[in-house]
């Protein structure tokens, strides 16, 4: 998950990058246990306003430093999300009308009825995107190691079940979009208001302090 040329929007320090791998090393080991405690925090409920309330309550319970690691860590998986699938969409040939590369050759996912428009202005990719995170909320950062490497595991392919969570998330989004059913707020810009209310900012400011503030904390690592 490390990106060394930070294109990926990594927290990053002015030292020796040998250093600073230690530190995001230091800093992805925090963030991704805090992940699994807000996926714990929900084990065995299967309503969503007892699950709402519950990750909710959790969320309260964080320090603005747990915050801003949680916000950033989601934030960073994100984009790395959408990059990684924007590379596999331009290579499967999908957007030539070419003949798409084998699933198992491809961590790219698109449904048969996806609209070509959409994959060419990344409208589809950013949905996914927005689902993926909020799957990685609800399930943990196993939800991505299924999702990516997942079809290596050719006895179990946990990559189907992540891709079933995906599209059921996909066809929540479109029929709140169509006003057929009711919706809650992402749980990614819920970790964001607890934040802008926990340090009084802005929501248009919220990233670029969360992620001063977790670079405040890979300076202070004793590596």
């Amino acid at each position: 998950m490390v990106d060394t040329t930070n294109s990926a929007n990594w927290p990053t320090l002015d030292i020796p990058k040998e250093e600073l791998l230690k530190r995001l090393v230091m800093f992805k080991k925090e963030a991704l246990f805090l992940l699994y405690r807000l996926a714990d925090c929900t084990a065995g409920l299967t309503e969503t306003p007892e699950i709402r309330f519950k990750q909710s309550e959790f969320l309260d319970s964080l320090s603005s430093d747990e915050l801003a690691d949680l916000g950033v860590i989601v934030e960073v998986m994100g984009h790395g999300f959408f990059t990684m699938t924007k590379n596999a969409l331009l290579e499967s040939g999908l957007l030539n009308n070419m003949a798409p590369l084998p699933a198992n050759a491809s961590h790219l996912y698109t449904p048969i009825s996806t609209p070509i428009e959409d994959l060419r202005t990344d409208h589809w990719i950013r949905e996914c995107m927005c689902v993926f995170e909020d799957l990685v909320q609800k399930y943990g950062p196993a939800f991505a190691y299924a999702y990516i490497e997942g079809s290596n595991d050719r006895m179990r392919r946990p990559d189907l079940w992540a891709r079933l969570q995906m599209q059921h998330g996909l066809d929540n989004m479109n029929a709140y979009e169509m006003g057929y059913t009711m919706s809650y707020a992402s749980l990614q810009s819920v970790v964001w208001r607890v934040f802008c209310r926990r340090v009084e900012c802005s929501l248009q400011d919220s990233w670029k302090i969360a992620r001063e503030r977790v670079e405040a904390q890979m300076q202070g690592y004793k590596v």
